[in-house]
């Protein structure tokens, strides 16, 4: 099975573009926008519900494995691979980074992987598990992975990388003061500190990535 037949097999099933405009609006403020936010929060439902009912953890999971799997067996045999989730995708990132399901041909799914805003990871049973190189960028407003979570999530990584040198593992934590869940996708260009901060996480990756892919070459 190659990657463009798991790639149509799963195609059209996320949220549309303006769901973030809804996502915006519950968190406006002042009066109208108090009113507002029933109208936002039903919209959200619309496609909330039922991404919840096709989508459960162990679908997902199958989906996630079995993508990495085609990739590492085919394209990707011979080539480093990397994986990176923002939000939603944080969890299979860090599960990915665990290294628990070999591909076919008994490689690790992933060889490195970067995660920004991630949600839905347990912290911190999910953190210790990491065995593959992983970079996260967390900030200051996120409900997803709070402050004590990420300081949590911070300290395990960084005592993973001191006891990782002499083999040449390390992990990265980056912290951004003041930014919201979310920012590293969906920062609006009209604030120019979050979009700043944006593009501070787009650079953290691509940093993280070519360090690692450079070992391949």
């Amino acid at each position: 099975m190659g990657i463009k037949h798991i790639l149509t097999s799963h195609a059209g099933d996320g949220f549309p573009a303006s769901a973030m405009t809804d996502i915006d609006g519950l968190f406006k403020p002042g009066l109208t926008a108090n009113i507002l936010k029933i109208y936002h929060f039903i919209r959200l439902l619309w496609w909330a519900v039922p991404f919840k009912i096709n989508n459960p953890e162990p679908r997902c999971r199958a989906k996630v494995t079995t993508f990495f799997d085609a990739l590492r067996t085919h394209e990707a045999a011979n080539a480093p691979v990397g994986a990176a989730g923002f939000c939603w995708g944080g969890q299979w990132v860090v599960e990915l980074c665990a290294d628990r399901v070999k591909a076919a041909n008994g490689k690790s799914l992933v060889d490195v992987g970067y995660t920004a805003h991630p949600s839905r990871v347990k912290v911190p049973d999910d953190i210790e598990k990491v065995v593959k190189p992983l970079s996260v960028a967390a900030c200051e407003h996120d409900r997803q992975l709070p402050k004590p979570a990420a300081e949590q999530t911070r300290d395990i990584l960084e005592g993973k990388t001191a006891k990782g040198k002499g083999v040449g593992v390390a992990h990265e934590f980056v912290w951004y003061e003041g930014a919201h869940h979310g920012f590293a996708v969906r920062a609006s260009e009209e604030d120019k500190k979050q979009a700043a901060k944006g593009e501070m996480a787009a650079k953290q990756a691509i940093e993280w990535f070519k360090r690692w892919f450079a070992a391949y070459e």
